[in-house]
């Protein structure tokens, strides 16, 4: 598959966000170009299983929200029902060659408003950050932390040769001295020692979304109700979810310097070298 101007893609990206108290996740599913369509069509079986049409949605909030389901084409499936549908979609990302990256803030150990200034990872990437003032809110976390899934695809194999399909949230918010939609917000430049700067860029999406983007929805959820929620058995069944996804992660931080970005890039980076040399192993959580 090709972009525009050429270059061959090699992985499409499927990103998505879910907020549990004061946890903001944001969830990359990273899918060889090659393998999009067969995974597409595994998440179209596991709908029609349950008795949905393949194009009926797949959104966290609504399956394991009772009152919600009630009112969704998914009204006639208990919670264990649930837990059983998303347990067949965790077995299909093990077992598929998506790479999964999760990366998240917590909003009780960060400031509301970041003075302006770049964020830096440790592998020495550097994102610059806002040019002035910023507040910060559930959707600035959420931008930050969606423009930070890229930082391990510009180290490998470049941002010319991604496709990144966003969820489109058209929510108006404060960002860089002016109110923009959190889509349009996906546009950092990502820049390191040594390595030009390239630049992210979301792709635009019309009425019918990438039903990838459902499997983006499953990691940031089950992750940001495994991070944020106290001790219980609900807790515990989703981080069963987590351990098995097994997804790299990542952290927004304040550090001596301001924010940074603590990541594993460059163990993603060769982990995403070795799928396209050949390789065939699933990510493993740091």
């Amino acid at each position: 598959m090709m972009a525009e101007d050429g270059v061959e893609i090699t992985f499409e990206v499927f990103g998505d966000e879910s907020v549990v108290g004061q946890i903001v996740a944001y969830a990359a599913v990273i899918v060889p170009a090659m393998d999009v369509a067969a995974l597409s069509d595994e998440v179209a079986r596991i709908k029609t299983a349950y008795g949905q049409r393949e194009a009926a949605d797949l959104h966290c909030r609504v399956l394991f929200n009772g009152d919600s389901r009630a009112r969704s084409d998914w009204r006639d499936l208990a919670l264990e029902d649930v837990f059983s549908l998303y347990g067949g979609v965790a077995t299909l990302l093990a077992r598929s060659r998506a790479t999964l990256l999760c990366i998240f803030a917590n909003k009780s150990r960060l400031p509301k408003t970041d003075p302006g200034g770049p964020w830096r990872t440790r592998s020495g990437l550097i994102v610059p950050g806002p040019t002035v003032a910023l507040e910060f809110g559930e959707k600035q976390w959420a931008s930050l932390c969606a423009n930070a899934t890229q930082i391990p695809l510009k180290v490998f194999p470049g941002l010319n040769k991604v496709r990144f399909w966003a969820d489109p949230d058209r929510t108006r918010i404060e960002w860089a001295g002016r109110r923009r939609q959190v889509a349009n917000t996906l546009t950092m430049w990502i820049a390191g020692e040594g390595r030009p700067a390239q630049r992210v860029s979301a792709e635009r999406i019309g009425s019918e979304k990438p039903s990838l983007l459902q499997l983006a929805d499953f990691v940031a959820y089950s992750f940001a109700r495994a991070t944020a929620r106290r001790p219980s058995q609900t807790t515990l069944r989703f981080k069963q979810f987590v351990h098995r996804l097994a997804p790299f992660v990542g952290q927004v931080k304040l550090g001596p310097h301001g924010l940074n970005v603590s990541m594993p890039s460059d163990r993603m980076a060769s982990h995403l070298r070795s799928l396209v040399e050949g390789g065939c192993g699933h990510a493993h959580q740091v």
